[in-house]
């Protein structure tokens, strides 16, 4: 079975996903999602919905195997807790997904949405220090960006999944479709909190 290079892997997933990272990007700057605190509750709804949809995706996929401390990576229960700091602890009600719990993901959907996931801890090292601008820490308002930045070796990990795990050219194909629909879940979210761009 022919597969690419191990390192070319990374790399065609990047390339393929970079417009919808950018999109995310452009977006939080046309938000402003960090310059003021009514923005950054919006974010924070609009995150914790996003992860969520996904973390329970993986919850579901056989993740576990090759990633055993996952349930450690997973920020949703810490957005909640940094909203209702900012919300006289009003808590976010939890949506009904739209697929019934016990759908299974497949290990290339799981690692391609798993790198969007923990890819997002390398932009929390400079989102936390935005957050100190706005009165918030580690303890209150900031959790969810203080335990990704403490979980940076999920990343390494996720890099070295992805370029460990066999996969032929249809499951690198099933990574990369995991990895947009995870960037388009939160621009989604995003949209429908801030407003269409």
């Amino acid at each position: 079975m022919t597969q690419h290079t191990v390192p070319q892997r990374r790399w065609d997933l990047k390339a393929a996903t970079a417009p919808h990272h950018d999109r995310i990007d452009r977006l939080g700057s046309l938000y402003g999602m960090f310059d003021s605190l009514n923005a950054y509750r919006k974010y924070l709804k609009a995150t914790w919905h996003s992860r969520l949809i996904l973390e329970t995706l993986l919850d579901e996929s056989e993740l576990k195997r090759i990633f055993s401390d996952w349930d450690k990576h997973k920020i949703q229960s810490d957005l909640q807790q940094d909203y209702a700091d900012l919300s006289d602890g009003e808590e976010l009600k939890r949506p009904e997904l739209k697929f019934p719990v016990g759908t299974r993901v497949d290990l290339p959907a799981a690692i391609g949405t798993l790198y969007v996931l923990e890819g997002s801890a390398l932009g929390a090292t400079f989102l936390i220090q935005k957050t100190r601008l706005l009165g918030l820490g580690d303890e209150y308002g900031a959790r969810h960006l203080a335990k990704q930045v403490g979980n940076l070796a999920g990343w390494k990990k996720t890099v070295s999944l992805l370029e460990s795990v066999p996969l032929d050219k249809q499951d690198e194909k099933r990574c990369i479709e995991a990895a947009i629909y995870s960037f388009r879940t939160f621009e989604i979210s995003y949209e429908k909190a801030f407003g269409e761009p």
